[in-house]
């Protein structure tokens, strides 16, 4: 007698969790392989090592979170594919460079099939939260707006983020932190607003927003305006995955536009930086430079390699954790706290650049782990982020306005290949705690100032 489908029909999701648990082990233990053939693997073994590692990596994210499968297309952008054009084939740190990132993959992947369960993506109802949707919008959108005047007073003034650090001032004040949060507090109102607000508070947001990419053209930093593009796309579907063609055709239509903005904000920021730089914009770059100007902007592959080269003895002190754990105490608890460049320590100590040239350079999240902790330290973080990670944006799905808030800072820094892991999380807990405090007091005084409308 044939087995009814009300007593076959349990078994099968646990079937499939055990297989993929099974998957994940394999891939961890691949992880391990890959560090045991480190050292002796030729250039084309490391190579589809690579590929095998981006296949399993995409795969494996195919049933959470979309941010996971797009955080792999970046890992192939900076790592892979600035090589096919031919970038970096003098790299001789090539071979070990796809088998760190390899392992960093393996490793990623198979912690999120071990230590986590396969499900689908959270339900459509809000998650209940202590924030409200419309007291939320209304401390974003402020200290948005207290933030992006900052900038302006500073670009009206002439000061500018990378002239700042070329000439070795660092700006530790509180009016220096709440600039930084104009960004993420716009992306994270835009996210709030689809669900509660009227068409015209969504484009005063976006009209914000617009602005604020303007005002990243000119800090000098090439990128910023980019990025923030980036951040704002990536966030958006970590709340509101695509799930019809509809909504796919919609979100490909917002990020065509955001690449026709994005592109000229780029060349801007770049002369900018030549300006700033050079003191003259006479080989500003042109739309015929783009492509190399983009290429050269993803490719991360040279900036590993050097983390993985001959290093002088001073190189890993200066990359030491310890000091990188210094900038999680805040500064009013310790007023005498050494400011921690560590851009430009990096510069001095691992690519040889005088110190007297106020720059900041990276070894990538990678390169930073690497020195720090070695191939085991990268196979450990990848294991114990790639399930953490998981978890949080599948919990960032039409998630609470509290939610929202920690998942815009969270992919900033998840999708910034330049800054090390602790200083990424450093600055993500730096703006999650200004934005809630933000959300808080508009909520402490939204019966004062309203009447208590909000509330209704």
């Amino acid at each position: 007698m044939a087995p009814s489908p009300t007593t076959a029909s349990p078994t099968t999701p646990l079937t499939h969790n055990l297989l993929m648990r099974a998957l994940g082990l394999l891939l961890i233990s691949a992880a391990i392989a890959v560090i045991a053939v480190k050292s002796s693997a030729s250039r084309d073994t490391s190579e589809v090592i690579f590929l095998v590692s981006l296949i399993f990596a995409y795969a494996g994210s195919r049933t959470t979170s979309p941010v996971l499968r797009v955080y792999v297309v970046f890992v192939a952008l900076w790592f892979f594919l600035p090589s096919l054009f031919g970038l970096d084939t003098g790299q001789p740190q090539l071979t070990q460079v796809y088998l760190i990132v390899a392992l960093w993959l393996f490793a990623w992947t198979g912690g999120q099939l071990v230590f986590d369960r396969l499900d689908h993506v959270a339900s459509e109802a809000k998650q209940p939260g202590y924030l409200r949707d419309r007291e939320a919008l209304i401390g974003l959108m402020a200290i948005g707006s207290v933030a992006m005047l900052i900038q302006a007073k500073q670009i009206a003034e002439g000061i500018r983020a990378y002239t700042l650090q070329i000439s070795g001032v660092t700006d530790t004040s509180l009016s220096g932190d709440i600039a930084t949060t104009a960004g993420p507090a716009l992306i994270a109102a835009f996210i709030i607003a689809q669900r509660s607000s009227s068409r015209r508070v969504k484009t005063i947001i976006l009209l914000l927003m617009v602005i604020e990419a303007i005002f990243l053209t000119q800090n000098g930093f090439r990128s910023s305006a980019v990025d923030f593009e980036a951040a704002g796309f990536i966030a958006y579907i970590a709340v509101y995955p695509p799930s019809t063609s509809r909504a796919r055709r919609a979100l490909a239509g917002w990020l065509l536009i955001a690449v026709v903005l994005g592109l000229p904000l780029l060349l801007i920021a770049s002369n900018i930086r030549q300006t700033a730089q050079f003191g003259t914009s006479r080989n500003s770059l042109t739309f015929a430079s783009l492509p190399q100007a983009i290429s050269g902007r993803l490719d991360e592959t040279a900036n590993l390699g050097q983390a993985l080269g001959p290093l002088n003895p001073q190189a890993r002190s200066v990359v030491a954790m310890t000091h990188q754990l210094e900038i999680l105490v805040p500064r009013p608890l310790w007023p005498d706290k050494p400011i921690f460049n560590y851009g430009e320590q990096v510069s001095s100590a691992i690519y040889g650049i005088p110190a007297s040239y106020k720059t900041a350079s990276t070894i990538t999240w990678l390169g930073d782990l690497y020195l720090n902790d070695g191939p085991w330290g990268i196979l450990v973080s990848g294991i114990i982020l790639g399930s953490l990670l998981r978890r949080v944006l599948r919990r960032a799905v039409r998630g609470s306005t509290l939610m929202i808030v920690v998942t815009v800072p969270l992919v900033t820094a998840l999708f910034n290949a330049e800054s090390t892991i602790i200083l990424g999380i450093a600055g993500m807990l730096q703006t999650v705690i200004l934005l809630t405090l933000a959300c808080l007091i508009a909520r402490s005084l939204s019966p004062i100032l309203l009447g208590g409308r909000l509330s209704q």
